[in-house]
């Protein structure tokens, strides 16, 4: 899911955390340099690795990141009960269009990783989407594409797609089914 407001829904200090990593990249040497995924913290860094490790779909995903111009913040911070992840868009500049992932540490573990599909499906719809560069223009194309649906914190339009819930429940079957192939 993605949200859209009328005020900025990025906090400062998740903004700020953005723009520090953003100037200490520096300049790359070419488009191929940037990785498209940033991870902000341990917890995702572990969900990451464990999806990628058991979820061809979330591969994918970030197969397809990987050649687009959007690079993915990902970090976990508390969500409202109703939320797993959210997606919001914070710049483009440079050539590339920045958004930030936000994924609730306290759910379960396969719902986790589910979510976190969810909202790189999110990324990928924007990559694909070459018009989409603000926070304006995200609204207008979810609108188009998306679907909406009620959000009951910081007074917001939420949106999401049929994709995006697909992709996470197809995350969630190939975990599952990895790890009872484990056993």
């Amino acid at each position: 899911m993605w949200t859209m407001t009328h005020r900025p829904i990025v906090s400062l200090p998740a903004f700020a955390v953005v723009l520090v990593l953003v100037l200490v990249a520096g300049a790359p040497a070419s488009a191929a340099d940037i990785p498209r995924l940033r991870i902000v913290d341990r917890h995702v860094r572990a969900l990451l690795h464990e999806g990628l490790a058991r979820s061809p779909s979330l591969r994918a995903l970030v197969e397809r990141l990987a050649r687009g111009d959007v690079v993915v913040y990902l970090r976990c911070e508390p969500l409202p009960p109703n939320l797993e992840g959210r997606l919001t868009f914070v710049s483009a500049v440079g050539g590339f269009r920045y958004v930030l992932v936000h994924l609730a540490p306290d759910r379960p573990h396969l719902r986790r990783i589910g979510a976190l599909g969810h909202e790189l499906q999110h990324a990928v719809e924007i990559a694909e989407r070459p018009d989409i560069v603000d926070q304006a223009s995200l609204g207008r194309a979810y609108a188009g594409f998306g679907f909406e649906r009620r959000a009951a914190f910081y007074g917001v339009t939420a949106f999401d797609t049929v994709a995006a819930v697909d992709a996470g429940d197809q995350i969630r079957r190939e975990i599952t089914r990895s790890a009872a192939g484990d056993e």
